[in-house]
């Protein structure tokens, strides 16, 4: 019998380590510039019937990006996305865009937005509750997502990176 809970004991343990570690899963990409790029695996944050909003952080070794995936893309593609974030401080930041890409036969637009570095210790200590895009500033095109599940992605995102740095 003991050695049946020992046994027991161990699995759990292994599977709990094995758990963590899967959540920190540091990977890297190479952009078409040929620059390297740290990511952590996106996350769904938000998802109806209609529409999804995935996201994750990355690193270029000196600066840190959100990078969101929205689903469907709009069409036409807007030239600029106005991205700000509320967090549980009720401070709400503004994140420039930085790149955007889709290809023709995806339906979704993946749109990285530049972390300022002096806020990076803001998105260390808390969490998101909104996220604020704006499309189109002429006819003010938006979705408002507020966050149910993985809202300490980013807090989460950057402990990851930085200690496997």
């Amino acid at each position: 019998m003991d050695k049946v809970k020992y046994t027991l004991a161990l699995l759990i343990f292994i599977a709990s380590v094995s758990f963590a570690s899967a959540q920190c899963d540091v990977r890297q990409r190479v952009m078409a510039d040929g620059s390297l790029y740290n990511y952590v695996a996106p996350v769904m944050l938000y998802q109806t019937a209609t529409r999804t909003l995935q996201g994750g952080v990355m690193t270029d070794g000196e600066n840190y990006f959100l990078e969101l995936r929205v689903t469907p893309k709009l069409v036409p593609m807007p030239d600029k996305v106005a991205l700000t974030l509320t967090l549980t401080n009720d401070e709400k930041y503004t994140l420039d865009m930085f790149d955007r890409r889709s290809s023709a036969n995806d339906s979704s637009l993946v749109t990285t937005f530049l972390m300022a570095k002096d806020k990076i210790e803001d998105f260390s200590t808390n969490e998101i509750n909104t996220v604020d895009m704006m499309y189109d500033k002429q006819d003010s095109t938006y979705n408002v997502y507020t966050l149910k599940l993985h809202r300490a992605l980013i807090k989460e995102h950057l402990e990851c990176l930085k200690s496997k740095k």
